[in-house]
């Protein structure tokens, strides 16, 4: 009998005792075993996305100053838009408008009339002149605008005696009823701001809550990337368990192989040692990467807005492609999509109208002024009327050159973001192409990656088919299974190295 047949009937019994070796563990494991449990369930990394943006904190805290500014912007608007407001008052006097005798009561009376009639057209709420004990309740209704304000205001005055005789005047309480009514109205024409300052202050409450999206949307693109780089994470761990495990069963196998060859005296006991070696390593390994996986879960499960102890597992990923065709495309996107580039716009045009504000400040204000009165005595029945028409302006005259001061701040401020944006620019187009072009070499790698893995699987199995034939060693099949396992572990990390390169460029590019 040849030596290559003697070696295949040897090699023949070795696997025949492995089999039996195993069906006897088997068998020895063969008690009863209580119902398993159902399998977790598999998120997609759309179902992440969707927990994470309906309860994950980071969601929550990007997306709740939007609702503060968008308040706060509705509160600007409602300042500068119309305003209604009414008051009233009552008072009880006694011996107002008493003449000192320098004319008739009647007389005083009436002059008192025009002189409240005046007083009214220009707002003010005033009493009316009397001799004797009265109750004057007072009235007013102003509307505002921003640039507009025109007040009514009315006052009755109602004696609280009357004489037997209303012909008599001397008598302390002979005053009869009396009735005026005011309209004034106020209107501001230049204010030094082109456009009026009130204008400059909602724009500049546009742009506070168009920065704010800004950041909100920022801040929600940094909590989706969270999620997907801990998808990715949980994945790759899922992955690498997956791969160990598969390692572990090749490398138990091949034990079980070498303990019934050694036993028939057909291995050495280096083989038998470089066997349980390599079991014993590719256990630790399945127990480190379950450990890694685990603690991926957990994070995952914490950005979803999930319990920590919430178990899952996550489907697999097909290699995206390359979120731009060329470098060039790429950084046109991200130019243009990149909130903080927009956001340092905003700032510069906020900072460019407080510069217009200040000097609005120096300029002169100009309004102008209006109102009617009317007064009516109904005891014998007198009326007085009266109108008036005014301008008024402000005009600041010295300052210390605040307001010029104060301008200039705000647009150096501006030209400073100008430099922020041109230097954002600048780093963002490198980033950009540094990501690009790492991204592209990771696309080459998994496919040197993928090669390389199945050449040491046509290796491995080339060694073990020389090893049955004698032509190589058990070491050499060692080696090989080692080479092909580690192989696959890099095909596997080179993968998720590229999820992870598309999603940093993605992320540079603002999408």
């Amino acid at each position: 009998m040849s030596n290559r047949i003697r070696i295949a009937m040897a090699f023949a019994q070795s696997l025949f005792l492995a089999a039996a070796a195993l069906g006897a563990q088997d068998a020895a494991q063969g008690t009863p075993q209580a119902p398993s449990s159902p399998p977790p369930p598999v998120l997609t990394l759309q179902n992440a996305l969707d927990a994470a943006t309906a309860s994950g904190d980071d969601f929550l805290i990007a997306s709740s100053g939007l609702d503060v500014a968008k308040k706060q912007r509705a509160l600007d608007l409602a300042k500068q838009g119309l305003s209604l407001a009414a008051g009233g008052a009552y008072t009880l006097a006694d011996g107002l408008g008493n003449d000192g005798g320098s004319s008739s009561p009647l007389v005083s009376y009436y002059q008192g009339l025009i002189g409240k009639a005046v007083a009214a057209s220009s707002g003010a709420l005033v009493s009316s002149s009397y001799n004797g004990l009265a109750q004057v309740p007072q009235g007013s209704l102003s509307l505002s605008g921003p640039l507009t304000k025109a007040t009514l205001s009315a006052t009755e005055t109602i004696p609280v005696a009357l004489p037997s005789d209303p012909s008599n005047f001397t008598n302390p309480f002979s005053v009869p009823q009396s009735s005026v009514l005011g309209l004034s109205l106020t209107q501001t024409v230049w204010d030094g701001y082109p456009g009026f300052q009130y204008t400059a202050t909602l724009a500049k409450s546009l742009l506070a809550l168009q920065g704010k999206q800004l950041s909100t949307t920022q801040g929600l693109s940094a909590a989706g990337t969270k999620a997907k780089q801990a998808y990715i994470a949980t994945l790759a761990a899922q992955r690498d368990l997956d791969v160990k495990k598969q390692v572990l069963s090749k490398q138990r196998t091949l034990l079980a192989q070498i303990q019934a060859t050694f036993a028939i005296k057909q291995a050495t006991a280096i083989d038998l040692k470089t066997a349980q070696v390599n079991a014993r390593s590719a256990e630790i390994d399945v127990a480190t990467a379950d450990k890694t996986l685990r603690l991926a879960i957990e994070r995952l499960a914490v950005i979803m807005g999930k319990s920590p102890d919430y178990r899952f597992s996550v489907a697999e990923l097909e290699d995206p492609p390359m979120p731009a065709a060329s470098i060039d495309e790429a950084i046109a996107i991200g130019l243009q999509k990149r909130t903080d580039v927009a956001q340092l716009a905003i700032n510069a045009k906020s900072s460019r109208i407080d510069a217009a504000l200040a000097r609005a400040q120096a300029k002169p204000n100009i309004s102008l002024t209006g109102g009617a009165g009317l007064a009516v005595g109904w005891s014998p029945v007198v009326m007085a009327g009266a109108l008036s028409v005014g301008a008024k302006v402000a005009l600041p005259v010295f300052d210390s050159g605040a307001a010029e001061l104060q301008a200039k701040t705000s647009e150096g401020q501006a030209s400073l973001y100008d430099v922020q944006a041109a230097q954002l620019r600048k780093t963002l187009s490198s980033d950009i192409r540094d990501y690009f072009e790492s991204a592209q070499l990771q696309v080459e790698k998994v496919s040197l990656a993928k090669d390389s893995m199945d050449l040491a699987d046509s290796l491995y199995e080339l060694v073990k088919a020389q090893n049955k034939y004698g032509t190589a060693t058990l070491q050499d099949v060692f080696t090989a299974s080692v080479t092909a396992a580690t192989a696959e572990e890099s095909y596997q990390t080179a993968r998720s190295l590229y999820l992870s390169a598309v999603l940093q460029l993605s992320t540079a590019m603002g999408l």
